[in-house]
């Protein structure tokens, strides 16, 4: 995914917090990073250790070929819209701008320059969306066909709870066989594959039946690097207590992102999206990147992470069938 440019907060900008009185301390716990001001939690921030889903190659050569085709297409798109969002923020960039509060000293930063999103952002997620839910249609379509069954009619049904189906009750799966029937049922008891699934044919649903996709300018983002109190590093990288030196700068380590933090649109001009208390010293990165809006299923997710997640979902499920075509 990517993210507006963004200038970060300079660690060592010497700006006019009011300093209060007390005692400051940062503590790591595994991925949990937790300021203290004496001795009571004042912020928390998690890091996100989880693994990050390789590229996966293309898929090889196989019976459904349909499918294939339509999730090949899909990336087509993806790869468009990706490049459409880096142009509108090029052209448009957000910027951020700081202040200190009056009362309490905190550095309030702010995200500035809010644009409208182009119409045809949201046309060209349309695009992806059907061509990711007719691909799930056209892999029980291939398998009906290659048992000579009759296509019309037939499709993968998305209920809209994660319950498993009953075999023998679908009527766009009566032309397929007893196996794959049944595995069709099965992946409706899959929490993930349902709610994936769920979202794929929400999104497609309101592009053919209702408006277009609407997306806007989002806040998916914040990331921290915290000063521990009175901890500073030397050229050479080691760590200094008490003062700098002349030479030495802030010690800075991983804090994350702020527990419990949403995705917000930027509509205005000016929208505050973190605060520095006072007392502490962070490195802070914004990423701001057009989002779904209005969707009642993945609102204020990124548009192309998003995208990019429900593509691998189908990619999965046709790998899946294939291997089991001949039991079908």
């Amino acid at each position: 995914m990517r993210s507006s440019p963004a200038t970060p907060v300079d660690p060592m900008q010497e700006n006019e917090q009011k300093r209060l009185g007390g005692l400051f301390a940062v503590n790591v716990d595994g991925a949990d990073t937790t300021l203290y001001r004496d001795g009571q939690p004042v912020r928390e921030y998690v890091r996100d250790n989880a693994k990050k889903r390789r590229d996966r190659p293309p898929l090889g050569d196989g019976p459904l070929q349909n499918p294939r085709r339509k999730l090949e297409r899909a990336r087509e798109h993806i790869r468009e819209l990706s490049q459409r969002i880096d142009a509108h923020f090029e052209a448009q960039p957000v910027e951020l701008s700081d202040q200190q509060h009056p009362e309490t000293g905190d550095l309030v930063i702010y995200v500035i320059g809010a644009n409208r999103v182009p119409d045809d952002i949201g046309a060209i997620v349309g695009d992806v969306a059907n061509n990711l839910r007719f691909a799930l249609d056209h892999i029980v379509c291939d398998l009906v066909r290659m048992r000579g069954g009759n296509t019309g009619g037939s499709g993968l049904l998305v209920r809209d709870q994660p319950k498993r189906l009953k075999s023998g009750t679908i009527g766009k799966l009566k032309e397929l066989g007893p196996r794959a029937e049944h595995f069709v049922c099965s992946l409706h008891g899959r929490k993930r594959w349902h709610s994936g699934a769920k979202a794929l044919n929400a999104l497609s649903t309101v592009d053919r039946h209702d408006r277009i996709t609407l997306v806007n300018q989002a806040l998916v983002g914040v990331q921290t690097m915290v000063q521990p109190p009175v901890a500073f590093q030397g050229p050479d990288g080691a760590l200094r207590l008490l003062g700098p030196g002349t030479d030495g700068q802030r010690f800075l380590m991983p804090g994350g992102e702020p527990r419990h933090f949403a995705p917000k649109p930027v509509f205005d001009e000016r929208v505050e999206v973190h605060r520095v208390l006072a007392g502490f010293h962070e490195q802070v990165s914004v990423n701001v990147s057009i989002a779904f809006d209005q969707t009642g299923v993945v609102d204020g997710e990124p548009v192309v992470g998003t995208l990019e997640d429900l593509a691998y979902l189908v990619e999965w499920t046709i790998g899946v069938f294939e291997r089991r075509c001949p039991l079908t």
